[in-house]
């Protein structure tokens, strides 16, 4: 991932990278981070994390805490329609899991419209990217946050017809 970085906070020595939404990258970077997490953490043949590390990043993580309901805390249940409290493993939502509880589909989506996603029911994975106009979405209430999640079944159709 040679396009890939954080925006530090502060442009002085010894300032940590802006984790959240100071992330950079180009699609094709992205690409190959979704294929290593994809092949349980395989990336052209080479181990980059252990297949251990990857699944532990898909467990729940959440366990026995209690969820309180919030905008985010309700995700899952906004857009699957699942009131599940194993929503969430290290850094991806659990969109989507089988009755045993391992995940079948994962998510990372942002706030500005990207929605990342792992679909292990039909082997698929990728990155949804839209540019959203900020005045329309005050006007009409359109949250890309939960928009991206939307596609997932006309995905799915398409990938089955082909």
């Amino acid at each position: 991932m040679t396009h890939t970085g954080f925006t530090p906070v502060s442009k002085e020595q010894g300032f940590s990278p802006m984790l959240a939404g100071g992330a950079f990258t180009t699609l094709a970077d992205y690409r190959r981070f979704l294929q290593m997490i994809a092949h349980h953490g395989q990336f052209n043949g080479k181990q980059i994390l252990s297949a251990e590390a990857i699944a532990n990043m898909q467990r729940d993580q959440v366990q026995s805490a209690k969820v309180l309901p919030s905008a985010v805390n309700c995700y899952v249940q906004d857009v699957r329609g699942e009131a599940r409290n194993d929503i969430y493993g290290l850094g991806e939502w659990r969109e989507q899991v089988d009755k045993l509880g391992h995940p079948l589909l994962i998510s990372s989506p942002g706030w500005a419209g990207s929605y990342p996603w792992i679909d292990k029911t039909n082997n698929s994975y990728g990155m949804i990217l839209a540019k959203v106009n900020l005045s329309m979405t005050q006007k009409t209430g359109f949250n890309s946050f939960y928009a991206g999640p939307h596609l997932i079944p006309a995905i799915r159709e398409a990938l089955a017809t082909h």
